[in-house]
């Protein structure tokens, strides 16, 4: 069950991060955020959610690929996006909205993709959410996850240091479980893959299609 207590955690724990987190986490959000913006497939202008959106560096890394997109980026925390906005002040193509990922405030089937960065270890119900990325794509919709994944044994490892350190932390998921996930809920994965972000990030990136 999704609580609040949780999302309150997470939004504490990334807001004391938001002003320095693009200057922290630069190379690794170059790197991760890349391979969400290279596994998307869309011509013209699409309209592509971001689920837990942070800072905004992927919806600037998407316009340079994909001009003519219409982008929304949904967080939970108000700093994060206070900082992402700042970054578009005058953009017309691009919405920052404050929402859980749980229960997306769009339309269905208004989204012709849907990408998560590394988020879904922060989350609760991984089947909810994955039915609201479901329920707002369109018939042949992508969504793109791009997460830490739990087959690299310093991940395994990680995943159990990570609970007892981090309050917003929930769960790392082996690519074979990601895919369990997504079959269920009328999600077709068209590819698995596996990277390693330096120096101690096991990724892994999974590109899905809405039947």
């Amino acid at each position: 069950m999704v609580t609040d207590a949780h999302h309150a955690k997470t939004t504490r724990h990334f807001g004391h991060l938001a002003k320095t987190y693009d200057q922290r986490w630069q190379r690794y959000l170059q790197l991760t955020l890349s391979r969400a913006v290279g596994a998307l497939r869309m011509t013209g202008p699409a309209r592509v959610l971001d689920v837990g959106c942070g800072t905004g560096e992927f919806e600037q890394l998407a316009h340079q690929r994909f001009p003519e997109a219409r982008l929304v980026g949904i967080d939970v925390t108000p700093d994060m996006l206070a900082v992402a906005r700042g970054k578009f002040q005058d953009a017309t193509w691009v919405t920052f909205l404050l929402a859980q990922a749980e229960d997306l405030p769009v339309a269905s089937e208004s989204f012709d993709a849907v990408v998560s960065c590394s988020m879904l270890h922060h989350v609760e119900e991984p089947e909810r959410l994955l039915r609201e990325c479901v329920r707002v794509l369109r018939p042949g919709g992508q969504l793109v996850v791009v997460d830490w994944c739990r087959d690299f044994l310093h991940n395994r490892l990680r995943h159990y240091w990570l609970r007892l350190v981090k309050p917003s932390y929930v769960k790392m998921y082996r690519a074979s479980e990601l895919t369990a996930l997504l079959s269920p809920i009328g999600l077709v994965v068209r590819e698995a893959s596996r990277f390693f972000v330096p120096p101690y990030f096991g990724m892994m990136r999974l590109s899905a299609t809405k039947g």
